[in-house]
């Protein structure tokens, strides 16, 4: 439970998040001044912090496309920078035409990868002793758009590259 929380905090709590819902909120609550019965509540003291709350509330909610659409732009501009190693991880993917591969543990490109969000680390075997390998899963958005243009992972050069 404490786990989900903390989770849930650190998700909707983001610094950029949060100075921009607390711009949106600034914003509609000048707008708000000028409508006459919100503008009512506002002067009650009863009514004014329900009132903060709710405007609140909602400038977190429009933040959440915004930053959305902000993930899916980053993540299609770090395809565009990738190295040759991480064209051939990716290419994996691909060829196997399978979203989630096995890796073996402290994978340098892997890790880069799954740092920058292009991949998800699914399972990991606690014990330190146990190599077992990761399994990681492409990004939902990464997975759509190298389908789409798989000549991002250009294959034959990412092949030539792994020898």
């Amino acid at each position: 439970m404490l786990e989900a929380f903390s989770k849930i905090a650190t998700e909707w709590f983001r610094p950029i998040r949060f100075f921009g819902a607390v711009v949106i909120t600034a914003l509609l609550l000048v707008a708000l001044r000028f409508v006459p019965p919100i503008s009512d509540l506002l002067k009650d003291s009863v009514w004014r912090w329900g009132v903060l709350a709710f405007v609140f509330a909602a400038a977190c909610l429009l933040t959440y496309p915004a930053e959305r659409r902000w993930k899916r732009h980053s993540l299609i501009a770090r395809l565009s920078r990738l190295t040759p190693h991480e064209q051939k991880v990716l290419g994996r993917y691909l060829q196997e035409d399978s979203r989630a591969i096995e890796w073996p543990r402290f994978g340098g490109t892997v890790d880069v990868l799954a740092k920058d969000g292009l991949l998800t680390l699914l399972a990991s075997d606690a014990s330190e002793r146990n190599l077992c390998p990761d399994v990681y899963q492409m990004n939902e958005t990464v997975w759509v758009y190298l389908r789409a243009h798989p000549e991002l992972v250009d294959l034959e050069r990412s092949a030539d590259a792994g020898n």
